[in-house]
């Protein structure tokens, strides 16, 4: 009898060790698979997303979300909704984006934005080791003289990149120079640096 009993425990005991050696063959096998699998990106969240700038001003709720209006020392925002297009106004402003330790924008603006100009007006972005843009705008861009006492000016002058490209104006889109006196000036950058970059440069006999 006791010898009965001893082998029907050293079977149980042997099929319990047989039951592990299959727990770990299936958890050896699933980590193989995963191994295998592409890397699967992350969205990222909205908070993470750089929103529409004057200097350090957010004028955008998000990136995909401009606000009605905002005003700064020398400048104005007005943004409509139903037409999709923004106005900023400068007159005799000074405007300079953050330093930064990646990206720096002095105006970073939504696509079909105006940029009126009132008087002599400067937009310089920081410095940092990704993109430094004094102006950039996510489509097309226009730029006009406002002042009726005389010519108005933007100066738009990137600052210096240790990783990335530095530049006056960008515009992902058509850039238009209706009127007025713009000068672009790209900073010191570890890749390259421009003046005025667009997908299309369209400049008015009336600009100066």
């Amino acid at each position: 009898m006791k010898e009965g009993l001893g082998r029907r425990q050293e079977k149980k005991g042997q099929g319990w060790i047989g039951m592990k050696r299959k727990i770990w063959s299936v958890i050896l096998t699933v980590c193989m698979v995963l191994g295998m699998m592409p890397a699967m990106s992350v969205p990222v969240a909205a908070s993470a997303m750089i929103s529409y700038t004057v200097g350090e001003t957010k004028i955008s709720n998000n990136v995909a979300e401009p606000i009605a209006s905002a005003t700064g020392d020398g400048w104005t925002w007005a943004y409509s909704s139903t037409e999709g297009k923004g106005t900023l106004t400068l007159t005799d402003a000074y405007i300079r984006g953050a330093d930064s330790s990646g990206r720096s924008y002095g105006a970073y603006l939504p696509a079909d934005t105006t940029i009126v100009l009132n008087g002599d007006s400067t937009i310089a972005s920081g410095t940092g080791s990704g993109y430094c843009v004094a102006v950039c705008c996510d489509g097309a861009l226009t730029i006009k003289d406002g002042d009726a006492a005389g010519v108005g000016s933007l100066s738009a002058v990137g600052g210096k990149s240790s990783e990335g490209d530095s530049k006056g104006l960008e515009a992902d889109g058509t850039l238009t120079i209706n009127s007025g006196r713009v000068t672009g000036l790209g900073g010191t950058a570890y890749y390259s640096s421009y003046g005025i970059y667009a997908q299309t440069l369209i400049v008015s006999s009336s600009a100066d």
